[in-house]
């Protein structure tokens, strides 16, 4: 659900140590395997860059409350998968809170805006997104969630992004969820991860 006010490491991998050759090869056969196995091994070694940084801030709803690990843990696992998914070399800032009375799950996303609908086809189409071939407002105006504004700026120029909160997320604290990221189908219990990708989804852009 959305409302309009709007990492764990990465792996590393360890090389395998350089083989021993045979005293019977020649130079050149080790010197070329040495250097095949040089490069192999460098290339294990550079694991993908991940531009993408949600930095999470916790409200106390969630540290005080009597799961907050489980809590926190099941929410780094859902920021994972986005910051694995997309690498726009941005970072987005958001406030998770634990709390009764909103349903299951909520987001309220800062909005930035706003410019014209070919400046922004154009931003788009530089970041290689898609969208629509003519503007379906009429020229209307546009207001961009401030995280998808972070990934296309500038657009026509102008960098609409604004510094603060890009989006806030609220979990129904009055239901009973499953925190577990191997075992998220449990009879009675809500996917908490589901829930929390779906409102950071939101956050990032989904709304627009």
């Amino acid at each position: 659900m959305n409302k309009i006010t709007e990492g764990k490491n990465s792996p590393t991998r360890k090389s395998s140590p350089l083989q021993k050759f045979p005293e019977t090869e020649t130079s050149w056969r080790v010197i070329a395997k040495g250097l095949f196995l040089t490069a192999l091994i460098s290339f294990a070694l550079v694991s993908p860059v991940r531009a993408l940084t949600i930095n999470v801030t916790y409200d106390s709803s969630v540290t005080g409350a009597a799961n907050a690990a489980q809590i926190e843990s099941a929410f780094a696992d859902a920021v994972q998968t986005f910051q694995i998914l997309y690498t726009n070399p941005i970072t987005v800032d958001v406030t998770v809170y634990y709390q009764s009375g909103i349903g299951l799950g909520e987001s309220s996303t800062a909005l930035t805006g706003n410019p014209a609908y070919s400046d922004l086809v154009n931003a788009l189409r530089a970041t290689r997104t898609t969208a629509a071939g003519s503007d379906p407002t009429g020229s209307g105006p546009w207001w961009i969630p401030n995280a998808e504004a972070k990934a296309i700026d500038p657009i026509g120029g102008f960098d609409y992004a604004q510094p603060g909160q890009d989006g806030s997320i609220y979990f129904e604290s009055a239901v009973s969820y499953t925190f577990d990221p191997t075992n998220r189908a449990v009879g009675g219990k809500y996917d908490f991860i589901a829930v929390a990708e779906h409102e950071l989804s939101e956050v990032l852009g989904r709304n627009s």
